[in-house]
């Protein structure tokens, strides 16, 4: 999907609640990650922490909550390779080890409750003793030749 798959399927998903006199209902996005494969090697890699960043500052507001897919990679759905990494869509994978992605959110824990500013790659807030956070990253979207499954 495009960079900014999320923001405009939450922005469709908000203009039907509107249409349908919904507009103040909370919307809770659940079970989001950046592939449905469980064996997508990407989610072992530094890839998936500016990914995970970009998704949450992308669509701050928009949603009330969205809740990352998924804790482990430890998936009652599918059998758990041997090896530690292949792919699982968890933040910690089968033996305990933190992957990036679990990082972005603990940089993210960090973070001001008043956002001052954001941009392409930033966010700046503040927390109540006054003092200020900036939190830099940098995201780049896979290629066309990944995306058209070229791994």
């Amino acid at each position: 999907m495009p960079p900014a798959f999320f923001k405009e399927s939450i922005d469709r998903v908000r203009q039907k609640m509107k249409a349908a006199s919904y507009s103040d209902v909370e919307l809770h996005i659940t079970e989001w990650n950046f592939s449905l494969y469980d064996r997508n090697l990407l989610h072992d890699t530094m890839f998936m922490a500016p990914f995970v960043i970009y998704q949450t500052m992308n669509t701050l507001g928009d949603v009330e909550a969205m809740a990352y897919w998924s804790f482990t990679d430890v998936f009652e759905e599918s059998v758990v390779p041997a090896s530690p990494f292949y792919g699982g869509f968890g933040l910690i994978n089968r033996d305990g080890l933190k992957k990036p992605g679990y990082y972005a959110f603990e940089l993210m824990q960090k973070l001001g409750d008043e956002l001052l500013m954001q941009g392409d790659g930033y966010a700046c807030t503040r927390k109540s003793d006054r003092s200020l956070q900036f939190l830099f990253y940098h995201y780049v979207h896979v290629d066309q030749l990944f995306a058209s499954g070229d791994w």
